[in-house]
């Protein structure tokens, strides 16, 4: 075999040989600085294979809320006719209940006018009690002063 062939042979076979080798050649570091590099992609890769399925599930998550944002979104919708319904209807009262005060006002003068006629007539009534009350006494002196005054005549005739 030649030296060749040796050298060949070793550098395959050899590892310390294939080593000592590299180091005269000054490979030994760039073979080191390799290894290294390989060693930290590894740790890269397993660190990207942890963040994709951190991502995968932020992904569910996020479709997850999605879904239930859209869900609320329907209920707010729904929520939000109802509300303008109701809006509608407040209005509806509010324009009817300001009808009624205005109503109420207008019966509220009128009973006002009316308790004062009525104690203007309780006054007058009153004054009329008052006066009958006279006549009646006067009817009855005058009642008793004509048989008081007629009776002589009538037992006479």
């Amino acid at each position: 075999m030649s030296l060749k062939e040796e050298i060949l042979r070793l550098l395959k076979e050899d590892i310390e040989f294939r080593y000592a080798v590299l180091g005269y050649l000054g490979l030994e570091e760039v073979v080191k600085s390799i290894k290294s590099l390989q060693e930290q992609v590894l740790l890269v890769q397993k660190s990207i294979e942890k963040h994709t399925q951190i991502l995968i599930g932020y992904s569910k998550r996020i479709e997850e809320l999605s879904n239930r944002i859209e869900e609320h979104s329907k209920i707010l919708a729904e929520h939000s006719k109802r509300l303008e319904e109701l809006s509608n209807r407040v209005e509806e009262y509010s324009k009817v209940l300001i009808e009624h005060s205005k109503r109420i006002e207008e019966l509220s003068s009128r009973i006002r006018d009316l308790s004062k006629r009525i104690e203007e007539h309780s006054k007058i009534l009153e004054r009329h009690t008052t006066v009958l009350e006279e006549h009646t006494r006067a009817m009855a002196l005058i009642t008793f002063l004509v048989v008081f005054l007629l009776s002589p005549l009538i037992l006479v005739s």
